[in-house]
């Protein structure tokens, strides 16, 4: 049901939709692909960054290497938030992942959102970007068969963690750990 592929390419248009604010993107090799339900593939491309694509729409959520392994660390949390919602309890979850990517759960809507986030200015008020990706309750299932899948696959997500910062003021500068950096 989940393997690997063939190693593919993005076009450059399919890039520029997976586009990073803090990342220029060129076309890179596809190591491995997981099909986690429907039109929906998780990619790792040959730098180990990670999307979860819907090869039908385009839309994606990206993960760096580290932002990914600071997910899947975070896949207990975000279970117990997609089990209280799947049986009808008032749910309101949102977890910040890495640079402005947040991980969303609530009872009204039943998926699991993995969407970047952005603050204006003149509220300072967290706000969604469509940049993003919704996953159903089944699609979020394979989601996690397939982070297990991965540590045997790619091993190279074994080695690797998120940031590590010497002093709070790092941990505040840094763009990755700190949605709205100082």
């Amino acid at each position: 049901m989940f393997e690997a592929t063939a190693i593919r390419s993005f076009t450059e248009t399919e890039m520029d939709r997976a586009k990073d604010t803090f990342t220029e993107m060129q076309p890179v090799k596809i190591m491995h692909s997981f099909y986690i339900g429907d039109t929906r593939t998780l990619y790792v491309d040959e730098e180990n960054d990670v999307s979860i694509t819907d090869d039908s729409t385009g839309k994606r959520a990206f993960f760096t290497g580290p932002r990914w392994v600071r997910f899947v660390q975070e896949i207990p949390t975000i279970d117990k938030a997609v089990q209280r919602a799947m049986t009808y309890k008032p749910t309101v979850f949102q977890q910040h992942i890495g640079g402005q990517w947040h991980v969303s759960v609530t009872d009204e809507v039943p998926t699991v959102d993995i969407r970047r986030w952005f603050m204006r200015g003149l509220d300072s008020v967290l706000r969604p970007t469509p940049a993003g990706i919704s996953l159903t309750y089944i699609q979020w299932g394979n989601l996690k068969k397939v982070a297990e899948k991965m540590k045997n696959e790619c091993s190279q997500f074994n080695d690797m963690t998120p940031c590590w910062h010497d002093s709070q003021r790092q941990l505040e500068a840094c763009r990755e750990c700190n949605p709205t950096p100082r």
